[in-house]
């Protein structure tokens, strides 16, 4: 799995990326065709996300925080590399531990309540993507009262499958995230959840997943002028020289 950083290549998009405040989406004004202008300048940021994402070096771990039943809470997660296939993700290895069955990762935490299922899985399938949602919503649907689907791109994009059973107690509920993978074929994930545990272990597995790398990145929809370009180069330039170390926080892309 490659997450060796490309330097220059890299720090250009995170340039790019944090300058789209400044330069916007301006027309080529130097163009006699702004259409095809517009559509090469697209195609060069997107390459360049593409090669960020699976060229990435991700650190052994990072401090984030997240609002959890309506509580800031910092934490550090740690990084998890598959064994399996070709992703890495960030975790709370305080609250959660792996484990590899039936050619699945799962995450599952250390204390759970013993009559409850609580986990999240992850694996990669070779599969055409429509034809495996298809079949798991057939699936979900024969085993649960309500099964929604609906394409996201929070904490992934990809497709989101939810089925709930609608039970008087505790729900028992299915969240399905399928999402294309870097190289090939789709990424599975599974989360096990029950209505107590929704805003608690559920919020926490989304966090996690806004940390996953392995998935396709989406495309970064950005037009520069030439002006604009010349300037991120030049800045570019200052900053090695001054001998300055950049580095991409995970889920920047």
């Amino acid at each position: 799995m490659k997450y060796r950083l490309s330097g220059k290549i890299c720090l250009i998009s995170l340039i790019v990326l944090l300058s789209l405040g400044i330069w916007g989406c301006a027309d080529d004004e130097g163009s006699s065709d702004p259409q095809s202008a517009e559509e090469q300048n697209t195609e060069e940021i997107e390459e360049i996300g593409e090669t960020c994402w699976t060229e990435l070096a991700l650190s052994d771990s990072i401090d984030t925080s997240f609002i959890i039943e309506g509580m800031e809470e910092q934490v550090t997660l740690s990084l998890f590399q598959s064994n399996q296939y070709s992703y890495a993700i960030y975790f709370d290895d305080e609250r959660y531990q792996w484990r590899e069955e039936n050619g699945k990762d799962f995450l599952i935490p250390h204390h759970k309540p013993d009559d409850q299922d609580l986990w999240m899985a992850i694996w990669h399938d070779n599969e055409d993507v429509e034809q495996v949602l298809e079949k798991k919503k057939v699936d979900l649907e024969a085993s649960f009262a309500d099964t929604v689907m609906e394409e996201i791109r929070d904490p992934l994009m990809g497709t989101q499958l939810t089925a709930r059973q609608h039970q008087e107690s505790d729900d028992v509920i299915e969240i399905w995230y399928f999402v294309e993978a870097q190289d090939s074929g789709i990424f599975i994930i599974q989360q096990k959840l029950f209505t107590e545990a929704v805003e608690g272990h559920g919020r926490r597995f989304d966090l996690f997943l806004e940390n996953f790398f392995g998935a396709k990145s989406p495309g970064i929809q950005l037009t520069l002028t030439e002006e604009a370009k010349a300037q991120m180069k030049e800045e570019l330039l200052l900053e090695e020289n001054q001998g300055k170390v950049h580095t991409l926080i995970p889920g920047s892309s």
